[in-house]
Parts: structure tokens; sequence; C-alpha cells
């Protein structure tokens, strides 16, 4: 079938992407520092992926952008790859048995750039911070051991663990909770053409993207397992009512996570994609679907993060469900989850708890603190911190520097290899952003 049907169809695709592009002569760019958004049909993102199996699309000669071809995918045989190359071949393979059905291929997907605007960036400062979420109470938190993001969120803004740059190593050698969704939901591969890399006030939302495989495995075990017929209700837009947020965490062997300036950071980039505006996913989502965000190869503390995560997520009067991925200790965090809510904290309490808590594990010190003869319930762990209650230089968040080449580190990864870094498979080689920047002038993004 694949050469009867399927690779003539894929040829057509790409033979017919002027007409079906119109008079479109450019597509736009999702830049940096600009929030805005671009709209593609179902056919439309076909024939750019049909042009990236063929890696036909132009480079962007820029460090700040992905490489859309499938280059390096033809260079590697390993059986995660394998599985990748089913996934993109069922995907057309799919397409093709539906070529005829009109309504599907004009079924839009949506691409948003938001980015945080001053103002609402500087809530978020340092010497602000401990005024934030007085009057915010915590929202509810429930732990789920079993199951994944996209299986069980849907209904929610479902998290994606990304790589600043979009996709990671989608294409290259990565193979986990970002790579694995950008396959299995193959239409958010088309961001990798026009996305710029992420900055610490942005997050990038993918609505409508349809998935069309199951899986099993995850990084080196990854297996294609068969269609998906996505059963996901549609929008009030006609989209698939799936919301992918893109939120990228620093890596943590570049930057201490506990100095406050990097929870600082961690906190504003959460709120960037949790607090997504209504009109942008033309429905209510309550509820934010996320995990050990940061917690991979990055080497983010789970406690720290599963927090710091709730106080955005509450912010944005939005719950948290929070998916463990076997998880050893996840029983801790609902339990330190459950006593907070009990004690009716507010987001500024916990802030301020996260702030100054000593170097004996963040769950340790709630528990001591908030329920003292109940803490001998947390399952015994041994700790170390890079933990620092004093940051470096003054008090703003200005943008301290560059972050590394293409998609060389996603973010839980086992692997992410950009085509021009030389990096090994788990190296930045440049130091990384970690402040909220605001140094563009020629910015102040709608809200």
């Amino acid at each position: 079938r694949f050469f009867t049907k399927t690779l003539p169809f894929m040829q057509k695709l790409v033979l017919d992407l002027p007409k079906i592009f119109d008079d479109e002569k450019v597509l736009p760019l999702l830049r940096a520092y600009s929030q805005s958004s671009i709209d593609l049909s179902r056919q439309q993102c076909a024939c750019l992926l049909a042009a990236s199996f063929f890696c036909v699309h132009r480079k962007i000669w820029s460090p700040k952008y992905q490489n859309p071809n499938f280059t390096y995918l033809f260079h590697r045989s390993t059986d995660s790859q394998v599985g990748k190359f089913r996934c993109i071949l069922h995907y057309f393979s799919r397409l093709s048995a539906e070529e005829d059905d009109e309504k599907a291929q004009t079924r839009i997907i949506t691409f948003h750039r938001r980015v945080l605007s001053r103002s609402q960036c500087e809530r978020f400062e340092p010497k602000n911070i401990s005024n934030i979420g007085s009057d915010c109470p915590l929202t509810a938190f429930r732990v789920l051991s079993k199951g994944t993001i996209e299986d069980e969120g849907c209904g929610m803004l479902q998290a994606d663990f990304a790589n600043e740059y979009i996709g990671g190593g989608v294409l290259n050698t990565g193979c986990v909770q970002e790579e694995i969704r950008f396959m299995i939901n193959p239409e958010c591969l088309v961001s990798l053409l026009f996305c710029e890399a992420m900055r610490p006030r942005e997050s990038v939302i993918i609505i409508g993207a349809e998935r069309f495989s199951n899986y099993i495995g995850y990084g080196r075990t990854f297996r294609w397992n068969g269609d998906h017929r996505d059963q996901t209700p549609f929008d009030k837009k006609g989209r698939f009512a799936t919301a992918i947020v893109a939120i990228d965490a620093i890596q943590c062997d570049v930057t201490p996570q506990f100095k406050r300036k990097s929870m600082v950071r961690e906190m504003a980039k959460a709120f960037c994609g949790f607090s997504v505006d209504t009109d942008v996913l033309s429905q209510d989502y309550d509820s934010i679907a996320t995990g050990n965000w940061g917690c991979g190869v990055f080497g983010g503390d789970v406690e720290l993060k599963a927090m710091l995560q709730w106080c955005a997520a509450s912010l944005c009067q939005r719950k948290i469900e929070y998916f463990a991925f076997d998880f050893k200790r996840s029983n801790n965090i609902q339990l330190v989850a459950d006593v907070l809510l009990q004690k009716k904290l507010t987001v500024k309490d916990l802030w301020a708890d996260i702030a100054h808590h000593a170097d004996v594990g963040l769950f340790a010190y709630l528990m001591g603190k908030h329920a003292p003869l109940d803490a001998n319930q947390l399952t015994l762990i041994s700790y170390s911190m890079n933990y620092s209650d004093e940051d470096e230089g003054d008090d703003s968040i200005a943008e301290d520097s560059a972050s590394g080449n293409d998609a060389s580190n996603s973010e839980s990864e086992e692997s992410a290899q950009p085509d021009n870094s030389g990096n090994s498979e788990t190296g930045f080689n440049k130091p990384q952003e970690v402040g909220i920047d605001d140094t563009n002038p020629d910015v102040d993004p709608v809200q």
C-alpha cells in the first residue's frame, strides 16, 4: 500500500503545495517576543509535513530555529527511530485513505505563541513575588500514579515538557515525553518550521492536533502500537479540543534550581503556559494535566517543580491533575497536597515556604511546619540539593544569556541532538537563560 497509495499521495501533497496555500507566498514565523497565532488546515499541515519527509524545506539559517526536514530521522536505524517512522507513515496512510473527507481536510490546527506582558512579569520579580497570591487559595491537586497525559487528560490543558526549541529532539534521537507526543500527534511537528526558540517569558500552545497512533515504551524502548481513532470532542471552532501547552524548564546542572531567581523563573514560565486565554482556547479548561516537568535529565527536583506548578495553576484558578508516571514517591506528593489544602494555604503562603525552606527536602519542611504529627508518613528520601537562598547580581530578572543551539537537549530526554550543534546526546555547551526576559524594548504584547 505504501508504494501504490501512500507515497504517491505524499508526492502529490508536495506538488500541490502552492495551490493548497493559494496566495500565501510566505508562511509567517512565530517570533520571540511577539504574541501571535497561525491557523493551518489539516491539509496544509499534511503538505508541510510531506515536504519535511522529502527534506525539501529550506533551512532557516538561524540558531534559534529547528530544522524541519526529516534528514536525521533517515540517518538512524534504532528501534525507537523505526517506531517514529511508523508513526509518520501511518499518519500519511490514514490521510490518504481519508482524502475525500472534505470536512476533515479543512479542520483547523492553531499554533499560538504566548508572551507575558511587562505588567504580568512585574508580579514575578523577586522584589514583588512575596506579595503574589495573597488572596488566591490553592486549587485542587490530585495525583494519578497510573495513566498518561495524552490518554487521561481529555478536557484539560495538557503539558508538554518541552525543550526551548519546540519538539526537542523529535527529528533526531530524542524519544521521551515531548518527542513521543509530537509523533502520535504529528501535526505538532509543523511547529518546528516556524517557531523560534522560546524565551523565559514565553510558551507555545498547539490546539486541535489530532492523535493518529498508539505506542508502547519510552525512550529507547518506544514502539508504534497501532492505529488510534481520536474521540476528543470538537471545540467551538471545529478543532479537536486538545490543547497542548509547551513550557521549557531550566537545565539544573547549569543553573542551581533552588536559587530564588530560578524558582521565580519556573513559576512564571508555568504561569505563562497555564494562563492561556479562553479566547485562544475557545472553551473553558478548568484543569491542567501535568507531571514531573523538568525532572528527567534536566535534573529538576520533583517536589519543587510540583509545588511551583501548583502555585502557577492556582494563580490561573485551574486545578492540577498530576500524572506521576510511576514516580516511586508519588504518595508523598498527594500527602503534602492534602495537608496544605486542609490548612487552607494561599499561593503566597506556599511560595513563602518554598522560598525559605531549609536544606532538608521541601516536603519534609512543609510537613514539619504544617503537620508535624504526620511527617513520619513521608516516604524516606536521601536528598542532595543545589540550594542557595542568595541570588547572584541585582534583584531584577533580566535575561542572563542565550541557551544552547537548536534542540541539543530536550527537557526530560535521553537525547535531543540538533543538526548544527555537534553536542553529545545530553549536552548544552552554553549557559542557560534563567530570568524572565523583559529586555526587548519593542514589545508589550496583548495580555
